[in-house]
C-alpha cells in the first residue's frame, strides 16, 4: 500500500500539500492539484488515515454498489443482503454508477471517508491491482461478478458450468445449430458463460461457428437483432442460448414474428430466471441463480470481513438449475 509520503515524493510536492489536496484542494492551484491527482492514480493511494479509522469505529451502514438498477435481476439479491444487515445491526446504502468509472470513484469516497464500513461490488472499473489493494485496505466482497483470486472474496454461481448445461440441454433435444447471443461488457460472466457455451460444442464433437456467436448489450434489442442476423445466414441456427432473460425475449418477439415455432422447431434459452422468464409466453427456460441466497451469503461473507483479514481467493458458488419452460418444449 502507497503511503503519503510517497505520494508527496512522486508529485515533487510537500505531504501537507498532499493532505490539503483530499482535505481543501481548494486551496491548491490547479497545476499542484493536477500533479497530485496523478501520483494518487499512479500509485493507486488510498488515505492511508480513514482506512485505519474504519478499522476502529463503526457507521453500521455497508454500501452496495451496482452497474444499473434497470436490471430486475439485483432486486431479491439485494433483499437478501438486507436481510442479513439488519439482523445484525446494519443497514443497506444501494448505489448505481451506470459503469461510469468517476461515478464509482465518487461512490468510493463514502468509503474512504468512513461514511460506511466496508462495500459489496456486484461490478467494478478498478483493474485488478487496484481492486486488490483497495481489498487489502478496506472491507469488501464481490457478489456475481468478480475478479478470481482477488483478496475480497466473492458469492457466485459457476457461471461456465451453468452454461454448459444449457447448451448440453439444446444439444440433447438434437440441435445441432446452437447460437450464443452474449454480452459485449466482457465481465467475468460474460466470458465463463461463453466458455461453456464451447465446451459442450466441442464434447458433442461440433466446431464453434463464430458466425453463430453475438455480442451485444444485456437488453431486448440485442437478441432481437441477432435472431435477425441468424435468420440472414445461409444456415441458420435452430437454437439460441443467451446470456440474460431480456435477450431471450427479443429473441423470442423477433422469431415470432417471422412466423417461428419457438419451442417446437426453434428453441430458446435464457439466464437468470427473472420474472420475464415466468410472466413471458412462451415461458423463458432459463438457468435460475438463487438470487436471494447470494445477497444473504455476500452480507455474511462481509460480515467476516469486519473481524478478520481476507483470504486471498476466497469464491464461494452458490448451486444453480436449468428451469424447462414452453421456450424449449413446446
Amino acid at each position: 500500500m502507497a503511503t503519503i509520503k510517497q505520494v508527496a515524493a512522486a508529485a515533487g510536492v510537500s505531504v501537507a500539500t498532499v493532505s490539503r489536496y483530499f482535505n481543501t484542494p481548494e486551496q491548491l492551484s490547479e497545476q499542484t492539484r493536477e500533479r497530485v491527482r496523478r501520483a494518487v492514480e499512479q500509485l493507486t493511494y488510498y488515505p492511508s488515515a480513514l482506512g485505519r479509522n474504519l478499522r476502529t469505529s463503526q457507521t453500521r451502514k455497508i454500501l452496495v454498489i451496482l452497474p444499473t438498477i434497470s436490471n430486475p435481476f439485483y432486486s431479491r439479491i439485494i433483499t437478501g443482503m438486507e436481510e442479513v444487515a439488519e439482523k445484525n445491526g446494519y443497514s443497506v446504502l444501494t448505489c448505481t454508477t451506470g459503469g461510469n468509472p468517476e461515478s464509482e470513484k465518487n461512490k468510493l469516497k463514502m468509503l474512504y471517508d468512513r461514511f460506511v464500513d466496508g462495500a459489496v461490488f456486484f461490478s467494478t472499473s478498478l483493474s485488478r491491482r487496484q481492486f486488490d489493494r483497495l481489498a487489502l485496505e478496506y472491507p469488501v466482497v464481490q457478489c456475481c461478478e468478480y475478479q478470481e483470486g482477488s483478496a475480497a472474496g466473492a458469492v457466485s454461481i459457476d457461471n461456465e458450468q451453468a452454461a454448459y448445461e444449457a447448451v448440453r440441454y439444446l444439444l440433447e433435444l438434437g440441435h445441432r445449430r446452437v447460437a450464443l447471443v452474449n454480452s459485449n461488457n466482457r465481465f467475468e460472466s460474460s466470458i465463463l458463460r461463453e466458455k461453456g457455451y464451447r465446451r459442450a460444442l466441442k464434447e458433442y464433437g461440433l466446431s464453434v461457428r463464430e458466425e453463430y456467436i453475438r455480442r451485444g448489450t444485456y437488453g431486448f434489442h440485442n437478441g432481437e437483432e441477432s435472431l435477425h442476423h441468424f435468420l440472414s445466414l445461409k444456415e441458420p441456427p435452430t437454437a439460441v442460448f443467451t446470456v440474460a432473460d431480456s435477450i431471450a425475449v427479443g429473441v423470442i418477439h423477433a422469431a415470432l414474428e417471422q412466423g417461428l415455432q419457438v419451442g417446437k422447431a426453434y428453441s430458446v434459452i435464457g439466464f437468470d430466471d427473472t420474472s420475464l422468464a415466468r410472466m413471458y409466453r412462451p415461458g423463458i427456460t432459463s438457468v435460475a441463480q438463487p438470487r436471494k441466497e447470494l445477497g444473504e451469503a455476500a452480507a455474511r461473507l462481509l460480515l467476516r470481513r469486519f473481524q478478520a483479514s481476507p483470504k486471498s481467493g476466497e469464491l464461494i458458488f452458490l448451486p444453480h438449475r436449468l428451469v424447462i419452460r414452453e421456450s424449449t418444449e413446446g
